[in-house]
């Protein structure tokens, strides 16, 4: 009967190569690996829960393929939402533990991707594919010194717009401006307050730089072919970002809330969804931390590491604890540490 047993199983294993041991976790709805859990059961009592698999180089799909080198090590995330599959994605590391590459998986057909994001050896983005039914939006990103200095975006390989971003001689973003390619030819002009003199606000790069992913899937929408549209006020500041799909559906609304010069909070909603982001400044002005919540519930906070200009210490929180506390140097993330 062993024997039995064991041929059987080596029969399952040989015709699916996707039967691994997984690693539990409880997370959040970002996919992010807030507590190990012991079992699937345990992490599923939690609203989120993550599984983990370390995948054979064979069983990468053809997408990925394209940027893949035999050094990199893959891994299956699993996302489930009150116990049901959420999402998939591929992450695969170089062999310095960078993530070089990031898969979403279709949730109709788990032979397609939504979406694909590429990564340099330093941890920048610089390639996104985005798929939505036939069509396919390729984003670019360019740096100088690993400052983001211009973003192309073409959908089917037909260029839409093109980003440039102007700093001051501090570093501190001074505007966006964004070239149509489309029969919108017109030059739209994003611009923070600056009066000649430098900008009392700076807008801190490096915490611009770190990917919380705290509104991508939402912002997915409007690369994949929507559009925003901007109020501003008598001084030019923006208001409001409405933000609508490919299918000219809105998905919700950016509302900015302003300190004199500085955003003081940045509200996302929608019918379901309500995300805060709350920023802090030190007596310079300078921007110094970033708080996350959603639906009025803490999840991250970001702070400028004191006496550092180039460090943060960012903060994973589930139910009101610190759970993973990660430091991030110059926008690439250098230590991790699970206290929890």
């Amino acid at each position: 009967m062993a024997l039995f047993l064991c041929i059987i199983l080596d029969t399952v294993l040989l015709l699916n190569p996707f039967v691994y041991a997984a690693d539990w976790y409880r997370s959040n709805a970002a996919g992010m690996t807030l507590e190990s859990a012991l079992s699937e059961e345990s992490a599923k009592q939690s609203r989120y829960s993550l599984s983990i698999e370390t995948m054979p180089a064979s069983s990468v799909p053809s997408l990925l393929k394209l940027y893949y080198t035999p050094e990199y090590r893959s891994e299956l995330h699993t996302l489930f939402e009150d116990g049901a599959e959420y999402s998939r994605s591929w992450h695969c590391f170089d062999a310095d533990k960078t993530l070089r590459l990031v898969g979403t998986l279709s949730q109709t057909d788990l032979e397609s991707f939504d979406s694909l994001a590429v990564y340099d050896s330093t941890g920048l983005l610089t390639t996104e594919y985005r798929f939505v039914n036939t069509d396919e939006t390729l984003i670019q990103y360019h740096y100088r010194d690993q400052m983001l200095i211009r973003v192309e975006t073409s959908l089917n390989s037909l260029p839409l717009t093109t980003d440039y971003y102007r700093y001051s001689r501090s570093k501190a973003l001074r505007y966006i401006e964004r070239i149509y390619h489309t029969e919108l030819t017109q030059t739209q002009r994003l611009s923070f307050p600056y009066n000649g003199a430098p900008p009392d606000h700076s807008f801190n790069s490096s915490i611009i730089m770190t990917d919380s992913n705290f509104l991508s899937d939402v912002l997915t929408h409007v690369h994949a072919g929507g559009k925003n549209v901007y109020t501003k006020d008598e001084q030019g500041r923006i208001l409001t970002e409405t933000l609508y799909d490919a299918a000219g559906n809105n998905i919700g609304i950016l509302e900015n809330i302003w300190d004199g010069k500085r955003i003081k909070s940045m509200i996302f909603r929608s019918e379901a969804d309500e995300r805060l982001t709350d920023y802090e400044y030190d007596e310079n002005g300078d921007r110094i931390a970033e708080l996350n919540y959603n639906k009025g519930v803490l999840e991250r906070t970001v702070r400028r590491q004191p006496g550092s200009a180039d460090r943060e210490i960012e903060e994973l929180y589930y139910n009101g604890t610190v759970m993973i506390r990660a430091i991030w140097e110059r926008g690439r993330k250098i230590s991790e540490e699970r206290l929890r």
